[in-house]
């Protein structure tokens, strides 16, 4: 979060502005691991419908999150598997299984049984022999110099380069130096080596341009009006104010009106 400084009746405060888009997005990761700590305890008590219910939340958590952790897309596909095993909708289960396995296919995941039900850890390993993940070459360019840079979760070398499994979606998610800000980047994968362009999401990552402040004085006996959160303060025969571009100061003064 950037400061600010804002001045008011004479005395300087420093105040932050309002939490960021990334905290909002930890925030959505930890509601959705949250959730399935609820799926997974409902399972396994029996409670099905409500176990139904929270991957659903977790799965609308996550679909309007970034820089979200590998392990819990995983963990989300693995109790959507889960579910589907339950309903005995096959066709569906395999389909989040491969995509589980794309995004897992060193098997850094380990599947205890303390947090899936046996049928699910037979289904995967079953699923893993029958279509093993072969690994093709991922290439990274654009992204900023000195970021760090992952494809789920696995760092990509120095020259950019990094083995995923060859189907399904998958993210790079680069961490810059400041002042840049974090971001990820979709891509799918198919049996072809793949060449992944972060240039323009790179773009999209740098933060706002710093303010200008301008600063006027008004005449004696001048009330500031704030617009747009403009804070003024009155010092002995005028006033004096910050200015952004764009914004407007009025005047009790008839007539004044100062827009910039």
């Amino acid at each position: 979060m950037a400061p600010r400084s804002l001045l008011f009746s004479g005395a300087l405060i420093t105040g932050l502005l309002a939490p960021s888009a990334w905290a909002g997005r930890s925030a959505a990761t930890d509601r959705a691991g949250n959730l399935l700590d609820h799926a997974r305890d409902a399972y396994f008590n029996g409670r099905i419908e409500q176990a139904i219910e929270a991957v659903g939340q977790a799965r609308e958590e996550l679909d309007h999150a970034h820089m979200v952790p590998w392990d819990l897309r995983v963990r989300l596909l693995l109790w959507r598997t889960t579910l589907y095993l339950q309903s005995q909708d096959v066709d569906e289960a395999q389909g989040a299984t491969r995509e589980a396995i794309a995004l897992d296919p060193r098997e850094r995941y380990l599947l205890r049984p303390e947090d899936f039900p046996p049928a699910l850890i037979a289904f995967v390993e079953a699923q893993r022999k029958l279509n093993p993940p072969r690994p093709v070459p991922i290439t990274v360019i654009g992204s900023p110099k000195g970021s760090q840079v992952s494809v789920d979760g696995a760092p990509v070398n120095e020259g950019g380069s990094v083995l995923v499994a060859n189907y399904g979606h998958h993210w790079v998610e680069v961490i810059p130096l400041p002042p840049l800000r974090p971001f990820d980047f979709a891509f799918e994968t198919n049996s072809q080596p793949k060449q992944v362009d972060v240039s323009q999401a790179a773009k999209a990552a740098r933060p706002p341009p710093n303010r200008r402040p301008l600063w006027i004085a008004l005449g004696a006996g001048a009330a500031v009006v704030l617009v747009g959160g403009v804070i003024a303060s009155q010092t002995g025969g005028g006033t004096t104010t910050e200015l952004v571009k764009g914004s407007t100061v009025g005047s009790s003064n008839p007539g004044v009106n100062h827009p910039w």
